[in-house]
């Protein structure tokens, strides 16, 4: 039986070998490919060596399924999603545990629409298939066809920002020591930019830091050289690169909401005259500065469920075309581009770093003048992580307190107060409590927040 705490919310995670091996790996790939009867998948994988050794018994697994098999090497998530769609793979695989420590590997998978396959959407089912298994002998060797996508990745690119506009900035790329290095490398070479690039060297032992970049002990190196350079700003990717956060002029990390905002009001000059009511979808945890802002410029809000498969869903439901949550995770439809012309939406972190970059150089803006309005007049309180096991008990606790306001349960409870908000939800993955307060006045922000503390401890 393969261990079954390997399987996560949204993909497969696990120490290798001890609880992920590689006939765990073999068994996954011929369940995949029998499960959701594939003819052609698409394989990638992180600069681990943990996972170099999973993906050959992956793809043998794959292979002996029946599947062929197309190689994009070492290479970052936003690539093998991005290739499913372009080249219309009937599924695909990454084999990474995101930004997970050091001995860790992973799998994400996904099918031909590019939505991950996680518990409620199949992941259940493989797990099931796997494990019924009985392991043959191998026929032979599997044939895999190596491929690259970093031209059609780049054309893409092209058709949302104007490399040429992209001039005259100093700028600090962190790629973690990870899969990020390879696009990052590639598309950042085409801008007319002064670039230092640390942590860009392949290896599985990231001596710098870790691969989160939500943790600032991992951005203090890209403060440090941003400020040293005297940059124009700093941008970290994760460990799978398919998040990035920056750090402005000042050495200072910018939150991830923040940039949202600036994002938000980015796609609407660029897109909103085109697109009157431009749809743009941002996760329930913090929506109400956000969505003033979005309708004051013309566009149209979307509240969504935070998590990449169900912002990912929605946007490909309706096809709308930008999407973010507050986690550094960014969403864009293929509809961007004219010679796609193909609804697929797909999760990327270098895009939006390009966004910012085009924007910054066009406006003379320095990120930290972009950002102020936002970071003086948006207040947070950045999500509060609580121990708390029985989220329905909190949940009915403080919805019978905050009655007499406005309420909605797009994810977990938000309460609409007067010139305050909050959202308090459950973890997918941990016993924990996550609180998010918001307001226009750090003061107002405080005191609920500590009213809200009192009460949920």
């Amino acid at each position: 039986m393969i261990n079954p705490k390997i399987f996560k919310e949204y993909d497969i995670r696990g120490i290798y070998p001890a609880e992920i091996n590689n006939e765990d790996g073999y068994r996954l790939g011929y369940a995949f490919v029998k499960f959701k009867k594939l003819k052609t998948i698409a394989v990638c994988k992180d600069k681990r060596i943990e996972s170099a050794k999973l993906s050959k018994p992956f793809i043998q697994g794959a292979y002996d399924a029946g599947a062929k098999i197309f190689d994009l090497g070492v290479n970052c998530t936003p690539a093998l999603f991005f290739a499913v769609g372009v080249k219309k793979f009937d599924g695909g695989v990454m084999i990474t545990p995101s930004h997970n420590p050091n001995g860790y590997t992973g799998l994400k998978f996904c099918t031909v629409d590019g939505v991950p396959i996680g518990l409620k959407t199949g992941l259940k089912e493989l797990q099931k298939i796997a494990n019924a298994m009985v392991i043959k002998p191998l026929r032979k060797k599997a044939i895999v066809k190596k491929i690259s996508i970093a031209g059609e990745y780049e054309k893409y690119c092209r058709s949302i920002v104007d490399f040429s506009h992209i001039q005259d900035l100093n700028v600090i790329l962190d790629a973690s020591d990870g899969a990020g290095s390879i696009m990052a490398s590639h598309i950042f070479s085409k801008l007319k930019i002064k670039k230092t690039k640390i942590n860009f060297v392949k290896g599985d032992k990231y001596p710098t830091h870790g691969l989160n970049p939500m943790l600032q002990e991992s951005r203090d190196l890209l403060c440090s050289e941003v400020k040293k350079q005297k940059a124009d700003l700093g941008i970290i990717w994760d460990g799978d690169a398919d998040r990035c956060i920056f750090v402005d002029d000042q050495g200072v990390s910018v939150n991830s909401y923040h940039i949202n905002c600036l994002l938000y009001q980015i796609m609407l000059l660029k897109y909103g005259s085109l697109k009157p009511g431009l749809p743009l979808v941002l996760d329930a945890r913090l929506p109400v500065n956000i969505s003033e802002m979005i309708v004051k410029m013309g566009g149209k809000p979307v509240v969504n469920r935070s998590g990449y498969t169900n912002i990912l869903k929605k946007m490909q439901n309706k096809k709308y075309l930008f999407g973010s949550e507050n986690s550094g995770h960014y969403f864009l439809n293929f509809l961007f581009s004219k010679e796609l012309k193909k609804n697929y939406v797909f999760g990327d972190g270098i895009i939006p770093a390009l966004l910012v970059m085009e924007y910054l150089a066009m406006s003379g803006l320095k990120l930290s003048e972009a950002i102020k309005i936002y970071r003086d007049k948006f207040v947070i309180s950045g999500e509060i992580n609580l121990k708390i096991g029985n989220f329905e008990k909190v949940k009915n606790k403080l919805s019978t307190m905050y009655k007499n306001y406005e309420q909605k349960n797009i994810d977990g409870l938000s309460v609409y107060g007067q010139g305050w908000f909050f959202n308090v939800r459950s973890s997918n993955t941990e016993p924990l409590v996550r609180l998010n307060v918001e307001s226009q006045s750090i003061k107002v922000m405080e005191k609920e927040k500590v009213k809200l503390l009192k009460i949920i401890r």
